[in-house]
């Protein structure tokens, strides 16, 4: 009993300290049980009578999304409580005899904060899982068939660098972007990487796009003459004597670590504020794009970005 209250005691602990975490402990019984909570992610009123279901898993083959759950035939579906509270009891003999061993708990596919959804071992024991409920719908199955219309649904840190002189340039262009979605403005410095994000302008500005660039396939190569953006291998450059004239930039989608990842950065600040300029007027045609490469070009001579100027499409994958 003594031992049986100390790991009681460990595991509110857990709970407290990272209210999403798993935490499993043994106990006396033959059971697996599965408790927790379920909170909104922002996008529900409310909790109560929220449907959460335990499902076989049943791994998604490589195509798939790495955010789609991995679900199969439904096993236990119960609602919550007022608080949210929820408790599911299965006979993990019963599981394993149906070739089940391991098990998804769900409450939404991909929630704005929090997780919607956990694999677990079939055992003897009992999990603490909390999870999020959410209104926004599943992501694409197949993962080059990304939408930029998700943008709209997320709450994203725009994540500007803290070199100048690009601060002030990028800080607008990050605004700019709150017109399409909800973002909680910060610096490179000082926020950390577990969330969803929009890394805005390029790795000579911003130390995530440093850091993060490799997960879009995105690379800037810096010459005496030039800079090269390169995405999976196609080339684009701007060189020096185009400063405030011409530049490119890139729009990327990326998934990692249960977070998505928007890339907005040009070659210099132009390209990074254009880029968003035209993020913000065609996200609804921009469909079924995994990226995009844009030129932009100062057509009224002002060496800024302005309505007039020509902002054209060039590449776009897939």
């Amino acid at each position: 009993m003594v031992v049986y209250r100390k790991l009681l005691v460990l595991n509110v602990l857990l709970l407290v300290l990272s209210p999403n975490l798993l935490a499993l402990y043994s106990y006396y019984g033959e059971e697996m049980v599965v408790r927790g909570y379920v909170s909104s992610d922002g996008t529900v009123e409310d909790v109560v009578n929220w449907p959460v279901e335990v499902r076989e898993f049943v791994p998604n083959p490589p195509e798939v999304s790495p955010f789609v759950p991995p679900i199969g035939r439904l096993i236990l579906r119960v609602n919550c409580s007022g608080l949210g509270y929820f408790e599911m009891r299965l006979d993990p003999s019963e599981l394993l005899d149906m070739g089940v061993r391991r098990v998804v708990v769900y409450a939404s596919p991909n929630p704005r904060r929090g997780i919607g959804w956990k694999v677990l071992p079939v055992s003897s024991c009992e999990y603490m899982v909390n999870l999020s409920a959410s209104s926004i719908p599943m992501l694409p199955r197949i993962k080059s068939c990304y939408t930029f219309e998700l943008v709209r649904l997320y709450h994203f840190a725009a994540v500007v660098g803290s070199r100048a002189p690009c601060k002030e340039s990028d800080r607008l262009a990050a605004e700019m972007l709150s017109r399409i979605t909800t973002i909680e403005l910060a610096e490179d410095d000082e926020i950390a990487c577990d969330r969803d994000m929009i890394v805005v302008g390029g790795p000579l500005a911003n130390r995530k796009a440093v850091s993060h660039n490799r997960l879009a396939n995105i690379s800037f190569i810096v010459g005496r003459q030039e800079i090269v953006l390169i995405w999976r291998g196609l080339k684009y450059q701007y060189t020096y004597d185009k400063w405030g004239e011409e530049d490119y930039a890139i729009i990327a989608v990326a998934y990692h670590d249960g977070f998505i990842i928007v890339y907005v950065e040009g070659c210099t600040r132009y390209g990074t504020l254009a880029a968003a300029k035209y993020l913000v007027e065609n996200i609804d045609a921009l469909i079924n794009f995994e990226a995009i490469i844009i030129q932009w070009r100062d057509s009224d001579g002002s060496h800024d970005v302005t309505p007039e100027d020509d902002i054209e499409l060039i590449e776009h994958y897939p």
